[in-house]
């Protein structure tokens, strides 16, 4: 494991062009959040990234980085912290710091009084943790990842800078009983539902801010099983929380040929984020690969829909995917071309549904 940094206050320069930054982005209009950010040394929090270069990772740190360090540790980026963790292969992303900027933006959205208890699901190296203890005291926050060498490391640098909250290792998914109920709930990886026991230890009343899919979703829970919430206008991609165990994809059913979809697809449309929110709710787990010349679409089960330049699409698996995407596209189209902030999210005992612009809409969606 890296050695942790010595505690040092952040450049004053740096510090003030990031507050700067974020609150002429006005996602940084409170004045005790501001505070917070003005003070957490970020570059404190990353002892190294890792920054794509190609079909690699090159990875950075104070010493490879000499006189830019300060300068990338401050930019409103989101920075790859490790590669490997449980059931994640080699190579791939398994935790990062948070950009300023979305942090901010959750933040605000968590609308903390100076007596909220909050539960933070996923630590990583504890920057955002180090910004909550700034603004309402190591007391009243708890935080979990499922990384316990993150968790030590989160441990050493919050200590630190003075702050003490209390850390576990566990799985997110399960949140964390021993001191709930809490007031808010934190996620900082995405979900593709709201797992249950979040909805069970938040006070009645409090509220859940987490990615969802590729928003950031704001709840209000009214008790253990009913909650209501809303989406953040901009799209997020974060990476998925890890649960100790693998998530399991269905196996594809035997491959078949179906014939070029019945509708030309937009090619621009796929590259939209306001569009694949919709893709991400109607088809979760798709991805996307774009080499040069067609882009293809791929679906755990085994689909795939190759769309030409032309919008001209050849389908192959179990499912018409492309027929699918066109017609998810005419509504998106004939809707308006809606983002994130236009679809509602309704929690109760047995279903999570999303409905487009009102609760009572025939658009929806079950996570």
């Amino acid at each position: 494991m890296n050695r942790p940094l010595p505690p040092v206050p952040p450049p004053v320069d740096w510090a003030v062009e990031l507050v700067n930054g974020l609150t002429a982005a006005g996602v940084l209009d409170d004045l005790a959040w501001r505070d917070a950010f003005a003070t957490i040394p970020r570059h404190h929090f990353l002892p190294h990234v890792y920054t794509a270069t190609g079909d690699t990772w090159r990875r950075l740190d104070p010493h490879s980085a000499q006189g830019d360090w300060l300068r990338l540790a401050y930019r409103d980026h989101t920075w790859v912290l490790r590669l490997t963790g449980p059931h994640h292969q080699p190579g791939q992303p398994a935790s990062s710091s948070i950009q300023p900027s979305l942090a901010a933006r959750m933040l605000h959205e968590l609308s903390v009084t100076d007596n909220s208890h909050v539960l933070e699901i996923g630590t990583g190296t504890g920057y955002l943790t180090a910004l909550l203890c700034h603004r309402l005291g190591p007391d009243h926050i708890t935080s979990i990842d499922i990384d316990p060498e993150l968790v030590d490391l989160a441990r050493t640098l919050l200590a630190q800078l003075g702050y003490s909250p209390t850390l576990a290792t566990a799985d997110g998914t399960d949140g964390y009983p021993d001191y709930a109920p809490y007031d808010r709930v934190l996620g900082t990886a995405t979900v593709p539902s709201i797992p249950q026991p979040w909805l069970h230890q938040t006070r009645p009343g409090g509220r859940i801010v987490t990615p969802l899919r590729s928003a950031i979703a704001v709840l209000d829970v009214h008790d253990n099983e009913h909650a209501t919430g809303r989406f953040l206008p901009t799209p997020a991609r974060v990476l998925p929380l890890r649960p100790h165990t693998p998530t399991a994809h269905p196996q594809p059913d035997t491959p078949r040929d179906a014939p070029t979809a019945e509708r030309p697809i937009p090619v621009h449309a796929l590259y939209d984020d306001n569009f694949r929110f919709l893709l991400d709710l109607a088809l979760p787990g798709i991805d996307y690969d774009d080499p040069l010349g067609a882009l293809t679409v791929r679906h755990p089960d085994g689909s795939s829909a190759q769309i030409s330049p032309g919008g001209r699409t050849q389908q192959h698996g179990p499912r018409r995917l492309g027929d699918e995407i066109a017609a998810l596209h005419r509504l998106w189209h004939t809707t308006g071309s809606p983002g994130p902030d236009r679809y509602r999210l309704t929690i109760d005992a047995q279903h999570q549904t999303i409905r487009l612009d009102d609760p009572h809409s025939p658009e929806h969606w079950n996570l």
